[in-house]
C-alpha cells in the first residue's frame, strides 16, 4: 500500500505542476516530465488495485453476524 500511495503522491503534483508549466509555454522541459509523472501515477494505481484484489482473493472471509449478543459465523 505504501508503494502505491508514494507513487500516486509523487506523480499527481508533478503532473499538475508540469501541465501548468508546459501548457502555458513557460518551459519546454516540462513536456518530457509529463509522461514520467503519468507512469508514476499509473503504476501507483495499478499497485493499489493489485493489493485490493489480493486482499479480496487471498484472505478468508471474516464475516460474522450478532444474534442476541452471540457471534454467529456466516458461511
Amino acid at each position: 500500500m505504501f508503494a502505491g500511495l508514494a507513487l500516486v503522491t509523487l506523480g499527481c503534483p508533478l503532473r499538475v505542476s508540469c501541465e501548468i508549466i508546459a501548457y502555458q509555454g513557460y518551459a519546454a522541459w516540462a513536456w518530457s516530465v509529463l509522461p514520467i509523472s503519468v507512469l508514476c501515477e499509473l503504476a501507483g494505481l495499478t499497485i493499489y488495485a493489485i493489493n485490493i484484489l489480493g486482499t479480496f482473493v487471498l484472505e478468508p472471509s471474516h464475516a460474522q453476524a450478532v444474534v442476541v449478543g452471540f457471534p454467529v459465523k456466516i458461511s
